[in-house]
């Protein structure tokens, strides 16, 4: 059978007898489903490959011109405004409808009860595919520079090596700006090491496989960056190296996620309380080691705090929101200031402020 004549079978017409307008929540609604990062387009190659899947017999190269038919100013990307215009084409409606009668007839109620809200939804979002990497490729640099460090300084405490003399965080060269972003990449020690790794990978994952890597990598860089910033302003002759910022900006960032998908999460308070305790804890435990038995640390708290709010404020304004409430909306905006406005008050400081920082010299490292 052709595919003008499956066009014409008794299961198409009734499907052809709806009226567009009433079926046309259900092409917004499978577009959506196609858009499964959230930026209000698909791309050609991946609405060819789904609508592949639900062919119904249409021969593949059907399909394929069906779906450039779409992509009008042959952007590789279908915005939703084409694919609706692409399902009322009087060329394109039969075979189209033809491709996807069996895509929307399942898909749709599942797709309305993910708009309601229901708890779990949100969990329904993970997915390996993209493979969530960022924080791998990200770890496996860091090992990169601590085993060449390690292997040159033939010390396991690699201080005086290549990379860490580098990329250290040195207040004293606050003019090699670089140094404000790749301490992250070096570490003092293995166990310092092996902690930050274990903690950036169950923490980044999870949050790649729902929000998609750029997002997760610019939290992390965020964090990594307000901790420098934060420190040389807060604790200006302190020395940083590695991504303890970096991973309290994941840290905060789940609790990001949880906030603005609450009636989408399974368990949100429980989930809100584990996280609120770990950072609680750890804060905790540094002010009083800090402030109350006066000990003497090399662990830069200022990088850690920073790092938290950064994660939080930015994983608010960056991170998916499934379903957007009206508080959700102001709670955006007050992220977006607060955030923006301590990096232009650090980097101001860092630049007109020179006496408040120690003076540049042939330091430690």
């Amino acid at each position: 059978m052709d595919a003008s004549q499956q066009a014409s079978s008794p299961q198409h017409q009734v499907f052809e007898n709806i009226p567009l307008h009433n079926v046309e929540s259900h092409w917004e609604t499978l577009f959506h489903q196609f858009d499964r990062n959230g930026d209000g387009r698909i791309s050609v190659q991946f609405l060819n490959n789904e609508l592949k899947k639900h062919n119904q017999g249409v021969p593949d190269y059907v399909v394929k011109r069906i779906v450039l038919l779409a992509d009008r100013d042959r952007d590789s990307y279908i915005t939703l405004q084409e694919f609706l215009q692409l399902v009322e084409s009087p060329h394109a409606q039969p075979l189209l409808k033809v491709s996807l009668q069996r895509y929307i007839q399942t898909f749709v109620p599942r797709q309305r009860r993910v708009q309601e809200a229901v708890d779990g939804s949100y969990e329904q979002e993970y997915t390996c595919d993209p493979p969530a990497l960022t924080m791998v490729i990200c770890s496996i640099i860091e090992i990169f520079f601590y085993m060449y460090d390690t292997i040159v300084a033939a010390n396991p405490l690699a201080t005086n090596a290549p990379f860490f003399n580098l990329f250290v965080y040195n207040p004293h060269r606050r003019a090699e700006v670089w140094r404000f972003l790749t301490y992250m990449f070096i570490h003092g020690s293995e166990s310092h090491l092996i902690v930050n790794l274990i903690v950036q990978i169950l923490l980044g994952i999870p949050l790649e496989m729902v929000h998609r890597w750029w997002r997760v990598f610019l939290i992390y860089i965020a964090g990594v960056i307000s901790g420098s910033l934060f420190t040389s302003v807060a604790d200006p002759r302190v020395y940083l190296a590695g991504a303890s910022g970096g991973c309290y900006a994941l840290l905060a960032a789940h609790i990001a996620t949880i906030i603005m998908n609450w009636t989408e999460m399974d368990h949100p308070v429980l989930q809100l309380l584990i996280f609120v305790t770990l950072i609680t804890f750890d804060f905790g435990n540094s002010i009083y080691d800090r402030y109350i038995e006066k000990r003497e640390t090399k662990t830069a708290y200022a990088a850690h705090i920073a790092g938290a709010a950064a994660g939080f404020l930015v994983g608010v304004y960056l991170l998916r929101n499934l379903k957007v409430h009206d508080w959700e909306k102001t709670l955006w905006w007050i992220s977006v200031f607060i955030f923006n406005a301590f990096i232009i008050i650090v980097i101001f400081w860092n630049i007109f402020f020179p006496s408040y920082f120690p003076p540049a010299s042939v330091s430690l490292f």
